[in-house]
């Protein structure tokens, strides 16, 4: 709709860059809108018999070929020739770096981009065009408008210092809006805090990290920031009662502010306390004689600080994850109705084609509680197309499938450790097998040779007829290098690249030792206690236990599990369709699959050498019955990226009568 009046803003003068921001995709418009605004634009070009479509174009032809060699984006390389180039979130790392350069270097005069290039980079121009200050909101259906901070961003980018003595900005607008956003422009316009409005999880951060310990450290807090220094100045923006109730008065007004300063303050704290974040204890006596109920952090709370997640999402979790043990299917749908994935954009008319996409994914979409133009059903059909390998629809759900796995790393790790809190064992295993699934664009229910590269169903029924049926039975063969190559793969390079990966997955080993500790002294005080070479308390005695084992009743026992590599595995997991790329670790977990409950559990960061000993100790309780009880717990060690890596270890451990040595 804006397109005429956009080209004709430029094209009397093709001398001079000109920058043209779309609706960004974080305010859910799509980067559909920078590859039509630029077609429309070459479309307008080429029907002017009086216009050189090639005018923006300042490349000779050998440079042009060279540049439209260097993008693979498809609409990228038609619209380059033209002099015109598109940058967006959904664009690959190279393809937006051959547009900044070209554009820099003024090879190309037009670059239009999403909004979000006016905060990332700096790319300044002589004609800057706004094409619309709306963007479709999805979770309140209707059209809404971009914040004024980010119009006078985009406005700032126009004007080249040392270049020009002038520069030009044009907004278009809607008509209604026309007068606010000329008196925004032209008159001062007042910075006003928002921190009110995220107050409850900053103030979560800051009882975790011990900076505020009562309730009126909070207030004395929020008296040395910003968004006191403006309610002082403007109290009816931020509290309705004081635009009601506006006096002279400097007593009035100093009452009604600490009023709503406690009543902000109690609302949050409260919040935190429903959440499950903080806890209040009884109230100290302060050295000024004034009463103060101590406010202390759970783990909850700092699980929410740890991963930076709301305290609605990690309270979510909680209820949820208290529950009896969730199969995998249902941890997805709880990881995917998260607060944390409200702000996913759902485009207008995107609920038509995520009915559509909902046909080809395998898990139905729960109707009674979602619906298609949910940000959380889109969260679930991505992670569906991401694991089973089905096509998206459209190429804007490439980059929201991005940063849906982006947030859903940290999401799985705290409900890790919320599930571990609750000593929920079937619900943690599935929560890593569904990290590794994502790592991995994997489904569970296939065969862990299927994450290897270039294997076809020929290849995987060839691999099963010398009975190799999971990537733990491949890697640890010493012919695999001969047995790859029965495969029909589909060349040399192939084949080199499929080797390189076996040989280099980790062969982790595994093998654990138990010990009966020593009594402690109890008559020793524990600030007495004697240190190791590290500074940390001594490691207590005790007698190391062969198996078959066998323990007194009612005893403390340490369990160490003791990990190394085989080989000289590789630094990064091997995750193709992962959008980063990342290390790996190990969670070992110590628990009792009969009755589905998870002891303890703990990760490990292994330096990828070989030989080198990681050890993790846990220690519990042998049970205070009677004699001859036989119970069996299980140790699992998990990769939190591999698929099919994960090792378990069963050990029956047997009550006897305790006799001297």
């Amino acid at each position: 709709m804006f397109v005429g009046r956009e080209y004709s803003c430029f094209a009397e003068d093709g001398t001079k860059p000109t920058l043209i921001f779309v609706s960004s995709r974080i305010f859910g418009c799509s980067k559909r809108q920078t590859r039509l605004t630029a077609l429309d634009i070459v479309a307008f070009m080429s029907a002017d018999p009086d216009e050189d479509p090639h005018q923006f174009c300042k490349m000779e032809p050998h440079e042009l070929e060279y540049a439209t060699r260097r993008v693979t984006d498809q609409s990228l390389k038609h619209t380059l020739e033209f002099g015109i180039g598109i940058h967006h979130a959904g664009l690959p790392e190279r393809d937006r770096k051959v547009v900044e350069e070209l554009f820099v270097e003024a090879k190309i005069m037009v670059l239009i981009s999403t909004s979000t290039l006016a905060w990332g980079v700096n790319f300044p121009a002589h004609l800057v065009i706004i094409k619309g200050t709306e963007y479709y909101d999805g979770q309140l259906k209707r059209y809404v408008d971009f914040p004024i901070t980010d119009v006078l961003q985009m406005m700032g980018r126009a004007g080249r210092p040392q270049f020009d003595s002038e520069a030009r900005a044009v907004i278009m607008v809607h008509e209604p809006k026309k007068n606010f956003y000329r008196r925004f422009i032209y008159e001062p316009f007042p910075v006003e805090s928002s921190l009110h409005e995220q107050l409850t999880d900053h103030l979560n951060a800051e009882i975790v990290a011990k900076t505020i310990r009562t309730r009126e450290e909070a207030i004395d807090y929020v008296t040395w920031t910003y968004f006191f220094r403006r309610l002082t100045a403007n109290p009816a923006y931020y509290d309705q009662q004081a635009a009601l109730l506006e006096t002279p008065d400097f007593e009035k007004q100093k009452d009604m502010l600490a009023n709503y300063i406690e009543r902000l303050m109690n609302k949050c704290l409260d919040e935190l306390i429903r959440s499950g974040c903080i806890e209040l204890r009884e109230a100290q006596v302060s050295p000024g004689g004034v009463a103060s109920a101590a406010v202390e952090p759970t783990k909850l709370g700092r699980i929410t600080s740890l991963y930076y997640l709301s305290h609605r999402t990690v309270a979510q979790f909680q209820r949820t994850l208290a529950r009896e043990g969730l199969g995998f299917v249902e941890i997805m749908r709880v990881l995917c109705e998260c607060p944390e994935y409200d702000e996913l954009p759902v485009r207008h008319n995107e609920d038509k084609l995520n009915a559509e996409f909902a046909e080809h994914c395998p898990l139905e979409v729960d109707l009674a509680i979602q619906a298609y133009d949910s940000p959380h059903t889109k969260a679930f059909l991505l992670l569906q197309a991401h694991m089973w390998g089905i096509a998206l629809p459209i190429n804007d759900y490439k980059t929201d499938l991005k940063s849906v796995l982006d947030r859903s790393i940290p999401l799985i790790q705290a409900m890790v450790d919320i599930a571990a809190e609750e000593a929920q064992l079937r619900s943690t295993l599935n929560l890593i097998l569904l990290l590794q699934c994502l790592h991995q664009a994997h489904q569970p229910w296939r065969t862990s040779l299927a994450t290897l590269p270039h294997l076809s169903e020929k290849s995987l029924k060839v691999l099963r007829d010398y009975s190799v049926d999971s990537l733990p039975e491949l890697i640890e063969r010493r012919d695999a290098n001969k047995l790859l190559t029965k495969l029909s793969l589909p060349s040399a390079e192939a084949h080199k690249e499929l080797l390189q990966i076996v040989q280099d997955m980790p062969r982790l080993r595994m093998r654990v030792e138990l010990r009966v500790l020593d009594p402690e002294d109890e008559s020793k005080p524990p600030e007495d206690e004697e240190e190791g070479k590290d500074g940390k308390p001594k490691r207590r005695k005790g007698k190391l236990v062969a198996a078959p084992y066998k323990v007194p009743p009612d005893s403390e026992l340490e369990l160490t599990v003791i990990l190394c590599y085989d080989n000289e595995p590789m630094k990064f997991v091997h995750a193709p369709r992962f959008p980063k790329k990342k290390t790996y670790s190990w969670w070992c977990i110590l628990g009792d699959t009969e009755v589905d409950e998870l002891v303890s559990i703990k990760k490990a960061l292994m330096p990828t050498r070989q030989r080198f000993e990681k050890r993790i100790s846990f220690q519990f309780c042998s049970p205070a019955d009677e004699i001859g009880e036989t119970f069996t717990l299980s140790v699992l060690c998990m990769s939190d990226s591999f698929f099919g890596l994960d090792q378990q270890l069963d050990l029956s451990i047997t009550t006897v009568e305790p006799h001297g040595d």
